[in-house]
């Protein structure tokens, strides 16, 4: 399994870092679902920005159209889940048919008998859903909820990277920030280390721990010190 999920996450992640088609490594994300986490089938479903939801894959004809009916009727898991922004589990469809009624009687005749949808999350808002599908009534497990938000958050990642020249000019940009911001931080470590007279070490751990309890990036700590926006003689340096 170790080998699997390894070779998985290397397949998909290698199509993100090369220019390979949408098509392509949303479809390895679906495959991948159904082979790691022992479902019958998978598809993802965009929110469409214009309003309603858009089918943009699936792992076969049959789960493609459990996605259109979801589509369709506005209403099922999936939907649920991308409205919610929250995982939906629901380990067992002939339980509650009350919940999404007309899914529930549409989904009778198939094959699938429980249902995992998770939300495809960016910057926190739910831009779409991945709904994963299983043969038989299923008792989700942390493994299986976990690996489905990574395999959501690489689908989200795919859907908002940029491409061809524009990808290249944007990962240049963000290599000269994150470089500057290493200069900045090395040079706030050693104003802490020389006014609070303590060691390199030590300076970065009360910078990581202002980061950390004002939820801010270490290199926005280092800018406001650098610029005396922020004073020295705030930073805790007991216990450090």
């Amino acid at each position: 399994m170790q080998a699997r999920l390894v070779d998985a996450l290397f397949a998909i992640t290698t199509q993100l870092v090369e220019d390979s088609d949408g098509a392509s490594v949303l479809a390895q994300i679906t495959r991948s679902c159904v082979d790691l986490l022992g479902a019958s089938a998978a598809g993802i479903i965009l929110a469409d920005p214009r309003g309603g939801l858009a089918v943009l894959t699936a792992s076969d004809e049959e789960s493609r159209l459990v996605e259109l009916l979801q589509q369709q009727l506005d209403e099922g898991p999936c939907v649920e889940s991308i409205k919610t922004g929250k995982t939906v589990e629901v380990p067992d469809l002939a339980v509650e048919p009350e919940r999404w009624p007309r899914f529930s009687a549409s989904v009778a005749a198939s094959d699938y008998h429980a249902i995992l949808s998770v939300p495809v999350l960016l910057q926190g808002r739910p831009i779409g859903g991945l709904n994963v599908l299983f043969a038989e009534t299923t008792s989700f497990s942390e493994y299986q909820r976990r690996l489905g938000s990574v395999f959501a958050a690489l689908a989200a990642l795919h859907l908002s990277r940029e491409d061809g020249e524009h990808r290249k000019a944007r990962a240049v940009e963000q290599s000269l920030s994150l470089l500057n911001d290493r200069v900045r931080v090395e040079h706030a470590l050693g104003m802490v280390a020389g006014a609070r007279g303590v060691s390199i070490d030590t300076a970065r751990v009360v910078l990581e721990r202002y980061a950390r309890s004002h939820a801010l990036p270490l290199g926005e700590v280092a800018h406001r010190l650098t610029s005396r926006q922020l004073d020295l003689g705030t930073l805790d340096v007991e216990g450090a």
